[in-house]
């Protein structure tokens, strides 16, 4: 029941996060896509968008970070040349989506995180049907986590390929690395 995030004044506890993620993946697997598929999220800095990252995670599937600061070009990029398929989006996006949908065929469902746009289910609509029950599917650790995208610097952006065991190794060196004082 204790407080996991704050924003805009809404909180949201540890056990609805965790509720939340629970429901987009067992949605994300009646889908009856494979472990791997590739989704992504183009939202603001927004718990709910980060919640349906747990949830690709949860339901075995790979995240493909895109930056809302970059332009569609760079998302038509990323979503196109990384193969992804589910794409989970704020309503304030929902011009470059259309952009991104005509340039992207392969992408099968778009999910509006917050509120209705034309071409995308409503978040509630997608998974508020589903349980706030763990979806039980394992994997393993060198299953497919993100496809980090690399800076572009020498040419358009490459996709370094990040297992389940690399991300969370490299969460694990952050904490070691960044100790919070005791107080």
């Amino acid at each position: 029941d204790r407080i996991a995030y704050t924003m805009d004044g809404q909180d949201w506890t540890f056990g609805q996060s965790r509720d939340v993620t629970f429901r987009v993946a067992h949605a994300l697997i009646a889908l009856g896509l494979p472990l791997e598929t590739k989704c992504a999220v183009l939202a603001n800095n927004d718990p709910k968008a980060w919640l349906c990252v747990l949830a690709f995670w949860r339901a075995g599937m790979a995240w493909v970070p895109l930056n809302p600061r970059s332009p569609v070009e760079d998302h038509i990029q990323l979503v196109s040349g990384f193969d992804v398929e589910i794409l989970f989006f704020h309503a304030a996006f929902a011009g470059a989506i259309e952009m991104i949908r005509q340039a992207c065929p392969q992408v099968r469902q778009f999910i509006c995180i917050d509120g209705e746009a034309p071409g995308a289910i409503a978040f509630d609509d997608f998974c508020g049907a589903f349980p706030a029950t763990d979806p039980g599917r394992h994997f393993p650790e060198d299953t497919l986590a993100a496809i980090m995208p690399t800076g572009g610097t020498t040419g358009a952006p490459k996709g370094v390929m990040e297992t389940h065991r690399n991300l969370g190794l490299s969460v694990a060196n952050g904490v070691i690395n960044n100790p919070y004082p005791e107080d």
